[in-house]
């Protein structure tokens, strides 16, 4: 029995990525102070009074940079999660007025039919802040709190609690494998994780750096349970000099952590660089290679494989593997 969902939604910068790492437990948002950090939605499963549910943290929606396709592809990602909700927290900035994209969030998961939260962030007890200011959203049940600083927590998951349905607990079975996707930008991570999970958990575009953080989920294959993660994309320390890039490597190692099998994915289209199988880690059982779009490969030639296996056995223990 799938377990119910609650969706942390909002605008951007209102601390819905602060929320969902206060109440994980081991999955974690990255959090910078300006807009636009979260793309992909993140999971986890958490418990609280005996009843388990799943958090969902997803991008913020904005004004701003509407014709932007990764944003949008955001957004689309975002409405599909409310779609599916058990249970909404909307979490608003309780230090600032309510602006048009607080409304706007408002109108569209009232759509959704399930039982909504306001969750006014920010809310010390030391600062100033008005319970009745988020009335125009047209919801009843406001819980002011501080993600920040652990404030009211406890009542946001008691309001969360009495808010899903009762059903019989589903048994939470720990997976028999740990399977994360190492790799530069633009080798196709993130379509291989669609493909695995059978539908778009991560956006997918030309873009270097789309996915921004590790992105888990479950598949089942010969009645085994895996966990697969997607991460970021990983280049070398040189050239990493943005603050969000180097967070994105640190979550691809967490998940490297974390895992104890490591498909290093390759475009095998571009041919492989010499540089990038200079790449060493060590793994708690094993790796192998993943020469992906081989087929926009015109001559598929025994010399090529011949010479992909050789790089690749540089790095990984297992042979390589063409898809």
């Amino acid at each position: 029995m799938a377990l119910p969902r609650v969706v942390f939604v909002g605008r951007v910068n209102v601390g819905k990525s602060t929320l969902f790492n206060r109440l994980s437990r081991a999955v974690k948002s990255i959090t910078l102070n300006y807009e636009g950090v979260t793309r992909d939605p993140l999971f986890d499963t958490i418990e609280w009074q005996g009843k388990r549910f799943e958090i969902i943290d997803t991008a913020g929606f904005s004004r701003l940079q509407e014709k932007d396709p990764i944003t949008l592809r955001a957004r689309a990602a975002a409405r599909a999660r409310i779609a599916d909700a058990s249970c909404i927290v909307m979490v608003v900035d309780g230090t600032a007025p309510l602006l048009p994209e607080d409304l706007m969030v408002a109108a569209e998961i009232r759509a959704a039919g399930c039982p909504v939260i306001v969750a006014l962030n920010k809310s010390d007890a030391s600062s100033s802040f008005d319970q009745y200011a988020a009335a125009p959203l047209g919801f009843d049940l406001v819980v002011p709190l501080s993600a920040e600083h652990g404030r009211a927590i406890g009542d946001l998951l008691g309001a969360i609690v009495d808010a899903l349905p009762n059903q019989q607990a589903a048994i939470d079975e720990k997976p028999a494998f740990k399977i994360m996707m190492l790799g530069k930008p633009n080798v196709g991570k993130s379509s291989l994780m669609n493909r695995l999970m059978g539908e778009e958990r991560s956006i997918v575009s030309e873009v270097p750096g789309t996915t921004r953080e590790a992105l888990e989920g479950r598949v089942s294959f010969y009645n085994e349970d895996i966990l697969v993660t997607d991460t970021p994309s990983v280049r070398r320390p040189r050239v990493v000099r943005e603050q969000l890039e180097s967070l994105m490597v640190r979550s691809a190692f967490d998940a490297l952590d974390r895992s104890n099998i490591i498909l290093l994915v390759i475009d095998a289209h571009r041919l492989c660089s010499g540089n990038f199988f200079q790449l060493k880690f060590n793994t708690k059982e094993w790796a192998c290679t993943i020469g992906y779009r081989y087929d926009r490969i015109k001559l598929r030639s025994v010399f090529f494989k011949l010479n992909f296996h050789n790089r690749a056995s540089l790095v990984c223990k297992e042979p390589a593997e063409f898809l």
